[in-house]
C-alpha cells in the first residue's frame, strides 16, 4: 500500500512539472498591460454643470458650462489656468467646440440679437487672452 501511495504521489509530481515545463514563455506587450486613468473634475463657471468635447497634444481642453446665472459659455482649460471663460457674442450663450495645438478654440455663439454664429477665440498678443 505504501508503494503505490509513493507512486502515485510520485506521478502526481511528474505530471506537475511537466505541464509547467510545457507552458511557453509569453512576453508581456503593452497591450498586455491594463490601462489605468484618473479622473480630473475640470470645475464649472460657476454653474451646476460643464462638458469638455476636445483635447489637444498641449492637454488643453475646450468645451461647455453653466455660469452662476445659468448661461451657458464656451470654455478654455489649460493646466496652469484652470477654466476660461470665453464668453458669447453678446448672447446668453456659446460653445466651444475643437482647439488645435496653438490654443486657437471654434464653436459657436449666440449674438445680442439671437442669432448664432461660428466663432474663433484666439490670443490677441502673447500673454493676453487665451493662454498660448
Amino acid at each position: 500500500m505504501k508503494r503505490v501511495t509513493l507512486l502515485l504521489c510520485f506521478m502526481f509530481v511528474a505530471a506537475i512539472a511537466a505541464k509547467q515545463s510545457a507552458v511557453p514563455s509569453i512576453p508581456v506587450t503593452e497591450e498586455d498591460v491594463p490601462v489605468q486613468y484618473v479622473a480630473v473634475d475640470l470645475g464649472t463657471l460657476g454653474g451646476r454643470e460643464s462638458q469638455a468635447v476636445a483635447v489637444n497634444d498641449r492637454g488643453q481642453m475646450v468645451g461647455w458650462s453653466r455660469t452662476a446665472d445659468d448661461k451657458t459659455h464656451a470654455f478654455l482649460w489649460t493646466e496652469s489656468r484652470g477654466m476660461i471663460d470665453l464668453g458669447t457674442l453678446g448672447g446668453g450663450r456659446s460653445q466651444a467646440k475643437d482647439v488645435n495645438d496653438r490654443g486657437q478654440v471654434v464653436g459657436g455663439s449666440q449674438t445680442a440679437s439671437g442669432g448664432y454664429h461660428a466663432v474663433l477665440w484666439q490670443v490677441t498678443k502673447q500673454g493676453e487672452g487665451v493662454p498660448r
